[in-house]
């Protein structure tokens, strides 16, 4: 180090003496014998050294210092959700789903429940200033959802698809706790366009009350209004892929159709026995419960006698819902 800045002293001496001068002051300043006679340059060579082992020495201290607090347990803070699962009722039934409660805390339970489900009552998230084009004020469509659980799911889907164009009911299954039915009749109330139908019914799989429940909410849907276009069967689980305004550049081009799975079903064991009315035949059609129906569609299957006799007979059939729209499709005059 010591040579170097000699050296880099030496050659801009060089460049400012005389040529014969030029081999005394290379010598003289290269020789380590003699001794150098600018202090200035001497003290700015130690200051650069000082701060040179400074430097390292706190590079080795810290480096000594990190190895030790990495090595060393420290204790943590508690996290929400240590704190959830360790002062709760619900957090103690999570760790423990067997433990058995007593009865103040199956009291306390069932009040941290109703707290739940009938907070917030946030209008907001319905009334808010969503931009909404022409055109979807003009073709507004209408939706039936069947929930018997999950709120945070059912508002995200509502969340989702709710326009202040269209309508929608909301069957909420009988065997719902009564916290969920209020909570959902406290947002059915921030707005005008979300019904919930009169009658309620017990839905089970593959039972007649699937159809019955659905039955409910398109009367309810009829008779709200007589502009929407299309109608769309939900559950829950449910999540949109296309935004509502694409939904109605499809719907345009399916030029007033229907859009139903109709499958040929040649066995009958699902009929349970029953008798067909004279005015329904063979061949049963299958398919999904899930269908896009016209309002005439939908006007067609409450007036229509041949409709309704089918209604009626698959009341004690098993799985109805995959038969009903599936054969009604298939009759000439739909």
């Amino acid at each position: 180090m010591l040579r170097t800045r000699f050296f880099y002293v030496t050659r801009r001496a060089l460049s400012n003496n005389a040529k014969q001068n030029h081999e005394k002051r290379f010598c003289l300043n290269f020789d380590l014998s003699t001794p150098y006679t600018k202090p200035s340059v001497l003290l700015h060579d130690t200051s650069d050294c000082n701060r040179h082992t400074l430097c390292i020495g706190l590079a080795v201290y810290f480096l000594v210092w990190f190895t030790i607090f990495r090595s060393t347990s420290w204790p943590k803070s508690a996290t929400k959700l240590d704190t959830f699962l360790n002062t709760t009722i619900c957090g103690r039934l999570i760790q423990h789903p067997n433990l058995a409660l007593t009865k103040n805390e199956s009291i306390q339970l069932e009040h941290q429940m109703q707290t739940y489900f009938s907070f917030p009552k946030d209008c907001s998230l319905y009334t808010s200033q969503r931009i909404i084009s022409p055109e979807e004020l003009t073709y507004p469509l209408a939706f039936t959802i069947l929930i018997h659980t999950n709120l945070d799911q059912f508002d995200f889907l509502l969340k989702t698809i709710y326009r202040k164009s269209n309508y929608y009911c909301i069957h909420v299954d009988l065997k719902a706790p009564a916290t969920l039915y209020e909570a959902i009749k406290n947002r059915s109330s921030c707005v005008t366009n979300i019904y919930l139908p009169k009658r309620r019914v017990h839905v089970a799989w593959g039972q007649f009350s699937i159809l019955e429940a659905e039955h409910l909410c398109q009367q309810e849907l009829l008779k709200q209004s007589t502009t929407w276009k299309y109608y769309f069967n939900l559950a829950n689980s449910d999540i949109p892929l296309k935004t509502n305004f694409e939904l109605i550049q499809i719907l345009k081009l399916y030029n007033n159709q229907n859009d139903i799975t109709s499958l040929p079903y040649t066995s009958y064991h699902r009929q349970n026995n029953r008798t067909l009315p004279s005015s329904l035949s063979l061949p049963f059609y299958k398919g999904e419960f899930h269908v896009l129906l016209t309002r005439s569609a939908v006007e067609y299957i409450h007036t229509n006698n041949r409709a309704i006799d089918l209604y009626n007979f698959l009341n004690g059939t098993s799985v109805p819902d995959e038969h009903y729209y599936s054969m009604i499709n298939r009759w000439k005059e739909t």
